[in-house]
Formats: C-alpha cells, structure tokens, sequence
C-alpha cells in the first residue's frame, strides 16, 4: 500500500499510524510518501501528533480492505 500526505499548510503537521509504527513529521509545504504492506484488512486510526492537533480534530481512519 502506498499512502501520499501533503502539507499545505502554513505551519508543520505530523502523520502517524501507529499500527503500522509510522511517525512522520511534515514541515511546512511537504509531502510524505508512506509504503507499507497491511497483513490484516481492518479500521486503522491516523492522527496529527503535532501537540494539540490531534485534540483539534486532525485525526481519521484508514480502511483496508482483503
């Protein structure tokens, strides 16, 4: 699985999954390419672990599929 995030924003963001033990910090105008392989199709939470992003909101969930 490959993942593309990109920062736009003015100011730095983090990308994490922690079941996939992917922590990627994003400066400001960045992108980040993630390559993985899940072995279990599931609901996977990723959230922004800049301090107080992750309490404002910037969290998801990544579904995989067999």
């Amino acid at each position: 699985m490959a993942l593309q995030v990109i920062n736009r924003d003015g100011y730095a963001h983090a990308f994490d999954i922690d079941a996939f033990d992917i922590h990627a910090p994003l400066p400001v105008r960045t992108t980040f390419d993630a390559a993985f392989i899940p072995t279990e199709p599931g609901r996977y939470r990723f959230y922004c672990g800049s301090p107080g992003h992750e309490a404002a909101g910037m969290v998801g969930t990544l579904v995989v599929e067999p």
